[in-house]
């Protein structure tokens, strides 16, 4: 079940920080986007396998957008109870997939859960050398966010299995210890690839990093793979940055990459509370053995986020 976090705006030449200014400029105007105004959507996914219940990312939490982090308050709207959470899978540490972690006073938001993230993720995220290049607020974030966690948290060393049928492979270069998450069904398989690709215009510019990239020739590399890969499969995707729901397909063709929205769904933006969730995947889930990304060189001299 894909669940809304809600939009925010991002400016054009952070997003695709990587694009020459001309193209980005003409690939705007033909999708009548605003250069500092993209629209950029999140959408949390809830797993049940077998009598877990799983959630994948928290979204940006109440306090950094208005118009952002809306996640508990969807779960609740699809009478989903925060406490009945058993695990809660972060696919790396930037605000907006760990904003929801926490309450006021760093009162957990899902108090009964296991958590679980790459170790490389949160060693990253721990270390002097990060705090050191960030600001004291964004410090402030990640102690608030994460430390009330640490006694509930598994780290993962390598690929592995979370629990049968959902498997865990790093996809780093978008930031240390960034992975993506497979959840096979059956003869279903929906891959989770979180910031791997942050917006449709990545499928027809994958070159085009973000300044989000701590390593950009890292992350376009990861972002290559996962665009011959899913072409070839045609497995079920989850972007979580795309337009709600953000479950497509990526088709290869004419040359180019193209993303085939899941069930013709809309790309627009949400704004109805009716759309606030869609359900994708659901059942006992089993193994698979999609793995072997290519593997990191890390930069620390790009933005954090």
């Amino acid at each position: 079940m894909a669940i809304s976090d809600g939009t925010y705006p991002l400016a054009a030449d952070r997003l695709f920080a990587g694009a020459p200014e001309h193209e980005l400029k003409e690939a705007l105007q033909r999708l009548s986007l605003k250069p500092d105004e993209v629209p950029v959507s999140e959408a949390c996914l809830l797993v049940y396998a077998g009598d877990l219940v799983i959630l994948v990312d928290t979204g940006m939490g109440p306090d950094l957008s208005p118009t952002a982090g809306k996640l508990l308050q969807n779960l609740k709207a699809e009478g989903i109870d925060p406490a009945d959470i058993d695990i809660v899978v972060l696919t790396h540490c930037h605000s907006d997939h760990i904003g929801a972690l926490t309450h006021a006073e760093s009162k957990l938001a899902f108090p009964n859960a296991r958590y679980v993230m790459w170790e490389e993720g949160w060693e990253f995220c721990m270390s002097k050398e990060t705090r050191a290049e960030i600001q004291p607020d964004r410090v402030e974030f990640l102690d608030r966010k994460l430390l009330p966690i640490r006694d509930r948290l598994e780290l993962l060393e390598e690929d592995g299995e979370i629990v049968p049928g959902i498997h865990a492979f790093g996809a780093v270069g978008h930031q240390p210890g960034h992975m993506m998450v497979e959840i096979s069904s059956e003869n279903e398989k929906l891959l989770y690839i979180s910031d791997t690709l942050l917006h449709p215009l990545n499928l027809e510019f994958p070159d085009w990093y973000a300044v989000y990239d701590r390593d950009p020739e890292q992350a376009v590399a990861v972002r290559r793979e996962l665009l011959k890969r899913a072409a070839a499969e045609g497995f079920l995707v989850h972007a979580f940055h795309f337009h709600f729901p953000g479950l497509g397909y990526i088709r290869r063709g004419g040359g180019a990459w193209r993303w085939e929205p899941f069930g013709g769904a809309a790309q627009g933006p949400i704004h109805s509370p009716a759309n606030r969730s869609l359900r994708a995947v659901r059942g006992t889930c089993r193994a698979s053995d999609l793995r072997h990304w290519p593997q990191p060189s890390i930069r620390r001299d790009q933005a954090w986020r």
